[in-house]
């Protein structure tokens, strides 16, 4: 393109020369500002995402979630853990042990339906979940150091 626009008539290329001087950095400058503006992660985006993990904590997986908000699977979960500094599933079982913990705290549900209320369909999947998050107390031992 640039060479079709030069002819034989020296003033016509000299303008010519000029224009696409000028062109060059803005277009330059302009193709920067697009990687920039595409390369940069808006944290707004992720509140969707966290809003529908908080709604379908049960039963959810980064595959489906992925899915829902059309992302691949691996770049959410990456977009996830730069954002957040927690993975999927550390996100998931924080909002279950939360939700556990409140049910312990404010109820007197039996640990079965407790774990069946945040999504585990055995009471070792709670226990497991105790373990890990508080060191060890399992939540029997919880709901008697923090409960009612």
């Amino acid at each position: 393109m640039l060479l079709k626009g030069l002819s034989d008539d020296l003033v016509k290329n000299n303008a010519l020369r000029n224009l696409y001087a000028l062109l060059i950095p803005e277009l330059t400058s302009c193709i920067e500002q697009e990687t920039i503006n595409f390369s940069q992660e808006k944290e707004d985006d992720i509140l969707p995402v966290l809003k529908y993990i908080d709604q379908h904590f049960k039963t959810v997986t980064l595959t489906q979630a992925a899915t829902h908000f059309g992302y691949n699977t691996n770049y959410l979960g990456n977009k996830l853990r730069v954002q957040t500094n927690q993975s999927f599933q550390e996100l998931l079982d924080n909002k279950k042990f939360s939700i556990a913990v409140s049910l312990l705290q404010t109820t007197n549900y039996s640990i079965e339906k407790i774990a069946d209320y945040v999504g585990y369909s055995s009471t070792p999947s709670l226990f497991r979940l105790f373990k890990r998050i508080t060191g060890g107390t399992p939540p029997r031992e919880y709901r008697a150091k923090h409960g009612e």
